[in-house]
């Protein structure tokens, strides 16, 4: 499944069911550009695989709803439950890792 970007209107149905990663994410932000780089090929690594991001910084009310203080934050949801939370930059692996122990 591609990436899918994410609006303050529409966020909250595309995060409630199954899987989900929900990057976060902030204009300007160094970091946020680097865990990019790190998503796209893993969204096509693994096509089953689904990728919610948004803006935080246009969207304001993402950051308030979801208690994110910094960008990039992803955070890992299972039908609408979250199951574990980063802030900063997370290398593939790292993100592999919180795919496996949640997913299955």
């Amino acid at each position: 499944m591609a990436m899918t970007e994410a609006t303050g209107e529409n966020y909250r149905d595309l995060i409630s069911e199954g899987f989900v990663i929900f990057d976060v994410y902030g204009d300007n932000c160094f970091f946020c550009d680097m865990l990019d780089e790190v998503l796209q090929p893993l969204a096509a690594e693994l096509p089953f695989l689904k990728i919610v991001r948004a803006n935080g910084t246009t969207y304001p009310e993402i950051d308030r709803e979801n208690n994110v203080y910094g960008h990039p934050t992803m955070v890992f949801l299972k039908n609408g439950v979250e199951m574990e939370r980063h802030v900063g930059f997370l290398p593939a692996d790292a993100i592999r890792s919180v795919i496996a122990k949640y997913m299955y």
